[in-house]
Order: structure tokens, then sequence, then C-alpha cells
């Protein structure tokens, strides 16, 4: 549970689309993740500035950044059945693979190889930064929309959407890709049930993927200087979410302990109140016994039977519990229900523990049972519920015993 504290829970892909004239084409898609939930925030599409972009999204907001369009050389290898993509010589030949940016991804038996210089993604995410925003995922092309595909209401071989085409095979397996400006898709694009522009396919995709990249293979370039980034801010939200629940566990014992504390002094007032009524009246016998009286009778109410120590007997049980068993609640002389409807006032079962948990098996439960037998003070002990929760799966258990 404390995991899902420092994931990420919100992320936007932000898609720059170079153009052959050195301007750019920037769409944008926020998403945000509630537990099995995931929900679309914000679109952007067809702004021409980073400026127009930043003025609709927060600062500090988590970039999967994606860069298609001029400027991004992708080559498409057929593996013969090898399983190594080839090396960076026999993509470009002269060329010094420390200039560039690589994202190798496979299909099928193919392997699709994109390449940008360093010098220019640098840049756009220098840019960003600048701005207050934060890139923790960096894709080259169109192949973040393979992690969507099972989402998409597509049923051709061929998927076309914002220019880009993809020949499809079996699995969806990716056969071809061609890039032809102003083409466009014939029906209209959904997400689940939501309709979707289909220039914000690709920036849906890859905040998708950023925001379950720990669930998932991610289509993108591997650097270790946006992976430190990401996963440093992780660590930071970590660290704070545990600071956090330690915090508030600190509080919970400082409130539990000053309501102990008042709860104590609270009846040592009572305490001293009642003894200081005992002295005034110690010479009168009579008033004593019927005192005494009063206050036994105070006691059996309450279901007070004895001198017997119950946190021992609470301590013996624990101490037998077997693996696979939690306990949730212990009654001591329980409240009798059925009389304290019928006489309308509240009784109790003397001699009786009502104890609740939950158990992985009811073999677990029998096996505590079995030792509680061990237990001398303990008259007998009986199972009186076991059910299993549906949803969790877990088995919820009573059991009675008298003492």
């Amino acid at each position: 549970m404390l995991e899902r504290f420092y994931q990420i829970d919100t992320a936007t892909g932000l898609t720059l689309h170079l153009l052959p004239d050195g301007s750019y084409i920037a769409h944008a898609c926020s998403i945000c993740v509630k537990g099995t939930q995931l929900d679309i925030e914000k679109k952007l599409t067809g702004k021409h500035s980073l400026k127009d972009v930043a003025k609709e999204l927060n600062n500090g907001t988590l970039i999967a950044l994606n860069i298609n369009g001029k400027g991004v050389l992708t080559k498409i290898v057929e593996l013969n059945g090898e399983n190594v993509s080839p090396d960076f010589a026999s993509i470009l030949p002269g060329a010094d693979p420390a200039d560039y940016y690589r994202q190798d991804f496979r299909s099928g038996a193919s392997v699709f190889i994109s390449l940008i210089r360093r010098t220019d993604a640098d840049r756009w995410m220098a840019q960003l930064h600048t701005m207050g925003f934060k890139v923790f995922l960096l894709s080259l092309g169109p192949f973040a929309v393979d992690q969507i595909l099972p989402q998409l209401n597509n049923y051709s071989d061929t998927l076309i959407f914002d220019g880009h085409q993809i020949g499809l095979g079996e699995k969806n397996h990716w056969m071809s890709y061609v890039y032809q400006d102003g083409k466009k898709a014939e029906l209209p694009f959904k997400i689940e049930s939501e309709r979707m522009d289909e220039r914000l396919l690709l920036p849906y995709a890859a905040a998708f993927q950023l925001a379950l990249h720990d669930r998932l293979a991610v289509i993108g370039v591997d650097s270790e200087e946006i992976t430190e980034l990401r996963n440093g801010w992780m660590q930071r939200k970590k660290l704070k979410a545990q600071a956090m629940l330690m915090l508030m566990a600190f509080f919970v014992l400082l409130l539990i302990n000053f309501l102990v504390f008042n709860h104590f002094y609270t009846e040592n007032l009572e305490l001293q109140s009642r003894t200081k009524l005992i002295e005034q009246n110690a010479g009168d016998a009579r008033q004593e016994s019927i005192k005494i009286k009063e206050q036994e009778a105070v006691l059996q109410k309450l279901g007070y039977n004895g001198s017997k120590l119950k946190s021992v007997m609470i301590d013996q049980l624990c101490s037998l519990l077997p693996d696979g068993v939690t306990l949730t609640a212990f009654e001591i002389n329980p409240v009798d229900q059925k009389k304290s409807r019928e006489l309308r006032n509240t009784y109790f079962i003397d001699h009786r523990l009502k104890i609740t948990g939950n158990a992985d098996r009811v073999l677990n439960v029998n096996e505590w049972l079995a030792l509680m037998g061990t237990c001398k003070w303990l008259k007998n002990a009986e199972l009186e519920i076991y059910r299993v929760n549906p949803e969790t799966g877990i088995g919820q258990f009573v059991i009675t015993a008298a003492y």
C-alpha cells in the first residue's frame, strides 16, 4: 500500500513533431492514475510554441517527451532468427554512437531502430526543464503507440493517425512504417469508450507508459541521465511518504498516550473520591455494608468475574498463534445481545472470551484451537463462525472460549 504513495500517478505526454522548415507542432495529453482507474485530465493540440504549452500545464509537471519528424532517423532491421540488435556502425557508418540517442523497438521478427542527435534532444529537454517541467522519459517516432494498441478501436491491418502509417501483422506485430504528411484516419479513434483526437494518440501513449513504467516494457531512449532523474524523484517522494507515515504514527501514539493518561487520571480522581467517602463512613457498618453490596452489583453488571489476570490469559493465547492467523479483537465477557434486548438492559456473558480475526485457511484456525487446549485455565473453545471474504479471499473467523 505504501508503494502507491511514491509511484507516478499523474503524467503528461508531450509530442514534438519537427518540421523541415525548423518549426514544430506540439501536442500534449495528461493522465491521472487512481488505483485501477485511468482518467484523461488535459488535452492540447496544434501548439507551435512551448511557451503556449507551458501556459496550460502546471509547474513541475512530469513529462514523457516524444520527438518525431525531421531529425529522427528510423531504420527497420530484420533479425532473421537472431536475437541481437545490430551494432551502431551497421546503422550509421562513420558516426560516433556517443553523439546520438538510440531507441530499439522490437516487434515480431523486426527491430525498428530510431536515432536522434543528443544535442538536438538535449536542447528540447533543457527548454522544458527551464520552464519548470521534469522530463522523465524520452521516446522517438510513433512506436510508443504500441503500448495502447489493445485500447484502440482499430480493426484493420493498417493503423493510420496524424500522418503515421503502420502496417500490422499477426498479434499486432509491426511490419512496416512510413510517414505521409496530411494522412488522416478514416474513422475517429476511441480509447476504451472516450473519443480521442488522432493527434493525441502518441502523447497519450507516452504518458501511459510513463505512468506505468514500472509495469511495462518501456519503449524509449535508454538514457542514464533521464533514468537517474526519474529514480531520484521517486526516491525523494518515497522518503517523504515514509516520513509522513512515521509522523502520523507518532501523532497517533501521542494521542493514545494522552487518552490513556486522561482515562487513568479521571479514574484516579474517582477512586480518591470514593476513598474519602469510605473513610467518612468508616464508623457506620451498616452503611458500609450497603455500599459494598451496591458496588458488587455494579461490578457484576459490568461483567467482572474474579481476579484472574485477563492480560495473562490473552498473552498465553497469543503466544500459541500459528502463522497465517491474525487477530482483530478480543472481547472479555462479551455482551449477551439476546438477553440485553429482551430485558432492555446490558448483560454480559460471564467467563467467556470472544475472539475475532482473519486466517489464510481454516486449518490454521483449527490448529490454534488445538493448541488452546494446553491452557489449563481454559475450559473449552470452539469455532463459531468461519467465512471467506469473496473480495480478498481471506477467511474471517469468530471463536468463543470459556474459562
